[in-house]
């Protein structure tokens, strides 16, 4: 009878040991997953600090020709809807 106590609690043991690989294992699935966004949401936050600094630019070439300004302000747009674009593209990517 001690034998078979003993089996009893090795095949418990294990079992609970394979349960514990497999949560620790989920953990790491995910804590990649979260590292893994936070990479990307930071190429995003660069873009769009560069985009900003762009338009900063441009508006204030806009400011010095007024003349100009509607050339100026279709290039912008042009150069947004372009990042937009390459952002939805990426992020797809991303999703894959």
């Amino acid at each position: 009878m001690g034998f078979a106590v003993v089996a009893d609690e090795v095949r418990n043991l294990a079992r609970r040991s394979a349960e514990a690989a497999e949560s620790i294992h989920d953990q790491l699935v995910v804590q990649d997953n979260i590292q893994q966004r936070a990479v990307d949401f930071q190429r995003v936050l660069v873009v769009v600090v560069d985009e900003s600094q762009s338009a900063k630019v441009v508006h204030k070439e806009a400011d010095s020709r007024p003349c100009g300004a509607d050339h100026l302000c279709q290039r912008l747009l042009a150069d947004l809807g372009n990042h937009r674009f390459r952002l939805a593209f990426s992020s797809e990517l991303g999703q894959q």
